[in-house]
């Protein structure tokens, strides 16, 4: 029992802390057939621009990074209610929150898949069908309150913006619905 309360204060402070970052990468949903496909071709373009380069006169934006890895899960907390999300940063703050706690959080809210906190092994590269969504006007709406300064890049548009500006960057206000359902949203956790 004290070991899973001190691995929850660990995650706790994992997720807080400011050597691992929460990354999104988005791409034409034509590009990919599934969640995996999607997982797979993030990592692959990530590789091909360098994103963890290191060379004598630069480096790229990461040391490391994998596919979901900490935040794995945090696309499906973000189709969840506010009132989910703002429980849940009470249970993190407590460093004496049990693993039922957080599963039955996540059953009151009635969660799709498994609970995110409670997941083994979590940083496995492509080890959840969540890490990687379809991006609808929903998940939009609940990354933009979660997530609104995390970075997010194109590869389409090959640009690199925050969620907040997203739909400014990419489309003028008049268009944002052709961000809707027309994109994969990919996690990605990176250490720096």
């Amino acid at each position: 029992m004290a070991v899973a309360k001190w691995l929850n204060y660990l995650n706790y402070l994992i997720l807080n802390n400011y050597m691992h970052y929460l990354y999104f990468v988005l791409i034409k949903k034509e590009e990919c057939s599934t969640s995996n496909n999607a997982q797979e071709h993030a990592n692959n373009l990530l590789e091909n621009e360098g994103f963890t380069a290191q060379g004598f006169f630069g480096s790229g934006k990461a040391d490391w990074y994998e596919i979901g890895g900490r935040w794995s899960g945090c696309l499906t907390e973000c189709l969840m209610p506010l009132e989910y999300r703002e429980e849940l940063k009470k249970l993190y703050e407590n460093s004496r929150t049990t693993n039922e706690e957080y599963e039955a959080l996540w059953k009151k809210y009635k969660g799709d898949g498994k609970c995110p906190q409670t997941r083994e092994h979590n940083w496995h590269r492509g080890q959840s069908d969540d890490n990687a969504r379809i991006l609808t006007k929903k998940l939009y709406e609940g990354l933009k309150q979660t997530y609104p300064e995390t970075e997010i890049y194109c590869e389409e548009d090959c640009i690199e913006t925050t969620i907040e500006q997203l739909q400014h960057d990419l489309y003028n206000l008049d268009n944002a619905e052709e961000l809707f359902n027309n994109y994969w949203i990919v996690t990605v956790d990176y250490h720096n």
